[in-house]
């Protein structure tokens, strides 16, 4: 079956559409998946502060940057987290990106503005260890053109569910926070079925 949206533009003149795809919701029968617990509003990233975790001062055009989220908020189990990212004092108009920390850079924009303006927009984004084999867990940005102060707020995380959770726990970055979930029993892999590592 085929689902779609309807997209209006009410404005009385011509405007160009981009729309990304950056996920979906579906339902499974076997309830095996991930689960979504909200956080009280956190603030994780801000370029105009020394103790975020972005370091500080202006994205320059062209230049990307690590954001780690605080252990406090990380556990065990999330492999994603929702919230609003926003750009702040730009000085042209420039597009910026998020993505998962251990992968490449996509070609898309999260949220585009002009010069002096603010604004921000809704993520949901994975998360991976910022640098290879460390285990700092966050993302990455990016801004295109000009420079722009960074800000990001938590609102909410999507954990597995215990039927995921791998046996192999130990190989996991120890110094994420939080009770290691209970090992799952052994599970039968149905035909077709897919299991994604982070």
């Amino acid at each position: 079956m085929r689902y779609s949206v309807r997209i209006q533009n009410s404005s009385g003149v011509k405007a160009d559409l981009l729309v990304d795809s950056i996920g979906s919701y579906y339902t499974d029968p076997a309830n095996i998946g991930t689960t979504f617990k909200s956080i009280s509003p956190t603030r994780i990233a801000d370029t105009r502060s020394s103790t975020s975790g972005i370091r500080q001062g202006k994205l320059v055009a062209a230049s990307q940057a690590s954001i780690t989220v605080p252990a406090a908020l990380d556990t065990y189990a999330t492999v994603a987290y929702e919230g609003t990212i926003t750009v702040a004092n730009a000085t042209a108009t420039t597009y910026h990106t998020q993505w998962k920390a251990s992968r490449t850079r996509p070609g898309t924009s999260d949220l585009n503005t002009t010069k002096g303006r603010n604004r921000s927009n809704g993520f949901t984004t994975k998360t991976a260890a910022v640098a290879s084999g460390g285990s700092d867990w966050g993302f990455k940005v990016y801004n295109c053109s000009g420079s722009v102060d960074v800000l990001e707020d938590v609102t909410g995380r999507f954990e597995v569910t215990p039927d995921l959770i791998a046996v192999s726990v130990a190989q996991r970055a120890p110094s994420r926070t939080g009770a290691a979930p209970r090992v799952a029993p052994a599970l039968k892999l149905a035909s077709g079925a897919v299991v994604r590592g982070r």
